[in-house]
């Protein structure tokens, strides 16, 4: 139990709701401001900070962001990879069954963060898009340049 003293001036330097104001053993169960003037812990001064911490504006954006980016993951991987109602023999099946899965969600984030599609058919798509463009651009009747030009040149 901490000390109850005050200061000189009569004053209690901090309070802490935490503190028993009686003995547990004796059944004292609720807590009571205790008037304490011992120094903080380091793990009580880091659990302080942590949760001034967790209260900042900055913080709670870094959090919604990483609970949408684990969430899409997640409900990615059970609901539209069917892992939700997984059929298999053996819990090592379903084990690898949701790592290829997850090895496949993971392809596809660094695909949209690389080429701008998500899956490798649309990437396979794109590609193809690319060399039908230049077989088309290829054909495509070119201007001469330089001085033979003038002699295309009709006015």
């Amino acid at each position: 139990m901490r000390t109850r003293d005050t200061t000189a001036g009569g004053r209690c330097k901090s309070w802490r709701s935490w503190a028993w104001a009686g003995d547990r053993r004796a059944g004292a169960q609720a807590a009571a401001l205790a008037c304490t003037n011992a120094p903080r812990s380091a793990p009580e001064v880091a659990v302080k900070a942590n949760r001034r911490w967790l209260k900042t504006p900055a913080t709670k954006a870094l959090m919604r962001r990483g609970g949408e980016l684990v969430e899409r993951s997640f409900a990615q991987l059970y609901e539209t990879g069917g892992m939700r109602r997984a059929q298999l023999r053996d819990m090592d099946n379903i084990a690898k069954r949701l790592l290829t899965l997850a090895v496949a969600f993971n392809l596809s984030l660094i695909l949209r963060r690389k080429f701008g599609v998500g899956t490798a058919r649309q990437v396979v798509e794109r590609a193809a898009a690319l060399a039908w463009l230049l077989l088309v651009v290829g054909k495509l009747p070119q201007r001469p340049s330089g001085p033979a030009a003038a002699h295309y040149i009709h006015s």
